[in-house]
This record gives C-alpha cells, sequence and structure tokens, in this order.
C-alpha cells in the first residue's frame, strides 16, 4: 500500500521562531501516529523540524528531498531519500507537486510565490497555516474563499483536513478531467458533510 505523502512548505531556519519550531514538532508527532510521509525541499527550516519530530516517533517513515542541483547532500539530516532534481532552482514547485495535499507553514517571498502558483496553477489542496508569517496572512486575507486554499490553526486541524482529503479525494484521477475535485465538504467543528 502507498504511504499518504504531504508536502511541506515553508519558513527557512532564519525564520524559524520558537512557536514556529512546537508546531512544527506536534504537526509531526501527529503524521506520525497516522503514518503519513513527508515530501520537503531537504533544508534546514520549517520541513526538518517537522520531519524530525516524525522520525523520532516513526523510525519507518518515508521523508522524502527533492534537492536542487545534482547533488545528493541535503542540509536537512532526517531525510531517508533524497533525490537530485538536477535543477539550479526550482524544486520546490516539485515538492508541492510530489504530495497527496500541501501544508504551507510560514515563510516569505518563496513560500509565498509557490502558494500563489498553487493556488492559479494546480488543483492541489493547500493547507495553510494562519497566525505566523505576515506575510502569508495578508496573502490569506486577499484570497479568502479560493478553492484550493484552506486556512488552519492547529495541527489537529490539518491533521484531519489530511484524513478527510486523502479519504475522499484518494480515488479521482491526477490530470484535472473532473472539473475542480478540491472543495473540502465537511469542517473540523462539526465532522459533517455541509
Amino acid at each position: 500500500m502507498r504511504h499518504k505523502m504531504i508536502s511541506i512548505i515553508g519558513a527557512s531556519h532564519e525564520e524559524l521562531t520558537p512557536d514556529l519550531i512546537l508546531f512544527a514538532s506536534s504537526l509531526g508527532q501527529k503524521l506520525a501516529k497516522v503514518h503519513f510521509g513527508i515530501i520537503c525541499d531537504g533544508k534546514d527550516g520549517i520541513s526538518e523540524v517537522v520531519c524530525k519530530s516524525l522520525i523520532d516517533f516513526d523510525h519507518d517513515a518515508p521523508v522524502v528531498a527533492l534537492v536542487n542541483g545534482s547533488d545528493i547532500a541535503c542540509q536537512n539530516g532526517y531525510c531517508s531519500v533524497v533525490i537530485p532534481t538536477g535543477q539550479a532552482w526550482g524544486s520546490d514547485r516539485l515538492v508541492a507537486n510530489g504530495g497527496d495535499v500541501v501544508v504551507v507553514i510560514g515563510g516569505s517571498v518563496t513560500a509565498l510565490a509557490l502558494l500563489d502558483f498553487l493556488c492559479s496553477h494546480s488543483d492541489k489542496q493547500v493547507l495553510c497555516v494562519a497566525g505566523v508569517s505576515p506575510l502569508i496572512d495578508t496573502y490569506i486575507q486577499e484570497h479568502a474563499g479560493d478553492e484550493h486554499l484552506t486556512v488552519v490553526k492547529t495541527a489537529e486541524e490539518i491533521l484531519w483536513y489530511l484524513e478527510v482529503l486523502t479519504e475522499e479525494f484518494s480515488f479521482l484521477p491526477k490530470t484535472n478531467t473532473c472539473g475542480s475535485v478540491s472543495k473540502i465538504h465537511r469542517t473540523p467543528a462539526n465532522n459533517a458533510l455541509l
């Protein structure tokens, strides 16, 4: 059986705060309990914190890094698989495309550009954590109602949405032959169909 994979995008090492580290650690622990794997950029920012926490609780979880260039060297020492993309830059789009769902946790201009690309040109569902980056929060406010963007505030909400999304949409084709399929029809507050 294939592991459910999430793509982690977000804050760089320099942008990490104690609150972001605590949030990412909590998310990694929760992902370990439901056997999700991670696809990341192999860098030492928010994805490293999530990866470390995941591996601490589930040693068999796949942690895949898609790194720029052709060198398998990776700043994130918690990746079980490192794949060089052969690209000088731009592996973030490959990271985002690789997961069943994309989770954005903080970040600045690079994360914002990727978030905008995903919401404008992709059928991927993007779970975006509010309240951790002013730049990302501004984007969330300006794009309220976007069918591909779901705003979350806790690791528990992310886990709930991940389970709903991967259950509801695992049978759908990867190409957009059915029109938009990423709309979530339930909320964690009532856990029922709307």
